[in-house]
């Protein structure tokens, strides 16, 4: 069986919360390609993802909270996750790649070497973060390597 349809997770903006991303990856990627590749999928993805949702938590909600909805969908060649949020607008290619060793400002770095695809939108007064993860090992790097997206589905 392979699950073709999306799979929806919808969190607390809380740091603690981001904690359920691991588990919950792991149960789509085995239904939609097996455990074999669940384990190096899932390990890239959970990464990137918890980087990403405690990001919004930090510096997009903060005190103030809110929700960060997820969704998946497999396919043949991977996964794709989108992660929505009511934050104000950010813009990745405004935040460059640290050049030394600093207690912040890792976390677009992360994001962006262990996905296959990154770009972010606004819609609806929502930020939409897209990650896409392929079953061959990410090649985008650096900086600015979004692409802007202004509609479209997650």
């Amino acid at each position: 069986m392979r699950l073709r349809d999306p799979v929806e997770l919808v969190l607390p903006a809380t740091t603690l919360s981001t904690r359920i991303i691991g588990p919950w990856l792991k149960a789509v990627l085995e239904v939609g390609h097996g455990p074999e590749l669940a384990t190096d999928l899932g390990s890239r993805a959970e990464l990137a993802l918890v980087e990403l949702c405690n990001n919004v938590v930090v510096h997009g909600y903060g005190e103030e909270g809110g929700r960060i909805g997820l969704v998946a969908r497999v396919d043949d060649d991977g996964l794709t996750v989108t992660v929505v949020d009511s934050c104000p607008e950010f813009d990745p290619a405004t935040v460059a790649e640290p050049e030394q060793v600093q207690v912040h400002g890792y976390g677009l770095m992360i994001i962006r070497k262990l996905t296959d695809g990154f770009d972010v939108g606004r819609e609806d007064g929502r930020n939409r973060w897209r990650l896409r993860f392929t079953t061959s090992q990410p090649t985008q790097v650096g900086p600015g390597s979004e692409k802007r997206i202004a509609h479209g589905d997650p």
